[in-house]
């Protein structure tokens, strides 16, 4: 069943089931109030019963003609049967619509009323007389109820049922017309799937929930967009990247083989294919570190890190690799004396490596590592007096294999920052950079 179709019957049904409910309270109000009213006027009858069989020696003959009058004004199937109650004791038969049990409530209580499923109602009062107890019982038809109510009850049953075809036929309508806009977009997004993924669709000016999907999207379509042209670049510039080692060393070995050399010159191919391995090496590195940020921060491999101690190993280690060049570093927990983050150690080793390694490669002046405690967040932050980044390049610069220009004298592959951009984002943290002329700024923030 089509959406259309199931929100249309599912809204008939509903307001057909408050409908019912109302016809039913107003049929039921009627059926208890005409009983009520049947009752009194079956009470009347009994107390006209009485005044003829049991005071008939009491009143006058103006009286009694009266009496009888009013009850020549029988009610359509009316009976009536006076008995006295040490007859009845005695064994004396009850008529048709009398039970012993209707006989027992009278008894009991001095009056009762009862009437069963074809509506025909009994009244017992119990009477005291001079020459006795007399049970004094009248019964007759409900005729309101057999016909009128009866009449009610089919009108509002077949109006329940208009009403449920109306409204499904007008509500089968009203859904077609809410869903068309989600066709329109169905349509728009097959043709999104099978390629054409510049294909948009309309947002309404009204800024309502359709407005919101389209706009959603609309967004989403866009980040494909850019995400497609990021692979696209990402690939290619990969490829090139990990052909040109690839070609040297092969090229080199072609040359070598080509005739006998001496040993210097094979050492010296042998140091060429060496560096390019080097090269091929560190790439492919970095294009495994890229990857493997792609895993989910859910996973076991986050644990407590203490940054301030990271960052220090990482001076010490660079004073080994780097004897020439001298990294100021500066530790400052101001009132949190805990720089714990939940993290992978190893990740977060890369991500401020490369910003080191790249403040070594593009300034000759000596690099400022800073760690900030916050109240909510550890801050490093890495400086260097050095080349700087234009600032037409600053929305560039995350994107795999993406080089400045100015960057271009220097060797490098473009894949340092975007594994720091991902490294941040899986710690649910960001990055800012500045550049103002030569001095070039990254602060890393890492909630606790």
């Amino acid at each position: 069943m089509r959406l259309k179709h199931r929100i249309a019957l599912t809204f008939s049904l509903i307001t057909t089931g408050v409908l019912l409910l109302i016809l039913g309270y107003v049929y039921l109000h009627s059926l208890n109030y005409e009983r009520r009213e049947f009752h009194t006027k079956l009470r009347d009858r009994v107390d006209i019963a009485v005044r003829t069989h049991l005071k008939a020696d009491e009143l006058s003959r103006e009286v009694l003609n009266k009496v009888r009058t009013e009850h020549l004004r029988s009610l359509k199937g009316e009976q009536e049967f006076v008995v006295h109650v040490e007859e009845l004791n005695a064994g004396a038969p009850l008529p048709d619509f009398i039970d012993s049990t209707f006989v027992k409530r009278v008894m009991e209580s001095g009056e009762a009323y009862c009437h069963d499923s074809n509506e025909l109602a009994t009244v017992g009062v119990l009477e005291h007389d001079n020459d006795g107890d007399f049970l004094v019982f009248v019964a007759a038809e409900n005729e309101v109820i057999i016909k009128n109510l009866t009449d009610l009850r089919n009108t509002l049953m077949a109006l329940a049922i208009i009403y449920m075809v109306l409204v499904y036929s007008l509500g089968l309508w009203y859904a077609g017309y809410a869903l068309n806009p989600f066709r329109r977009m169905a349509e728009h997004m097959t043709k999104a799937g099978n390629g054409n993924l510049n294909e948009r669709l309309n947002e309404p000016e009204q800024r309502d929930e359709i407005w919101e999907l389209a706009h959603a999207y609309n967004q989403l379509m866009d980040h494909m967009v850019t995400a497609r042209k990021i692979q696209q670049n990402f690939i290619s510039n990969a490829s090139h990247e990990l052909k040109n080692p690839l070609t040297a060393i092969i090229g080199e070995i072609d040359v070598t083989l080509q005739r006998e050399r001496s040993n210097e010159e094979y050492r010296e191919a042998m140091r060429v294919i060496d560096h390019e391995a080097q090269r091929l090496n560190n790439l492919t590195l970095r294009l495994l570190h890229l990857a493997e940020t792609s895993y989910s921060s859910d996973g076991p491999w986050m644990n407590t890190v203490d940054i301030g101690q990271l960052a220090t190993a990482l001076v010490k280690d660079y004073g080994l690799t780097h004897p020439g060049r001298k990294i100021r570093f500066d530790l400052r927990p101001g009132r949190w004396t805990q720089l714990n983050i939940r993290g992978n150690e190893q990740m977060l080793r890369i991500a401020i490596s490369n910003l080191i390694d790249n403040a070594l490669k593009f300034s000759s002046c000596d690099p400022h590592l800073q760690v900030t405690g916050l109240h909510d967040s550890v801050e490093v932050s890495v400086s260097d007096s050095g080349i700087g980044i234009p600032s037409s390049d600053m929305e560039n610069l995350f994107i795999p294999f993406f080089r400045s220009e100015n960057a271009r004298v220097v060797p490098g592959f473009g894949i340092g920052l975007p594994l720091v951009k991902r490294i941040v984002d899986l710690h649910g943290g960001h990055v800012q950079v500045s550049s103002d002329g030569g001095n070039t700024t990254f602060r890393l923030r890492f909630p606790h």
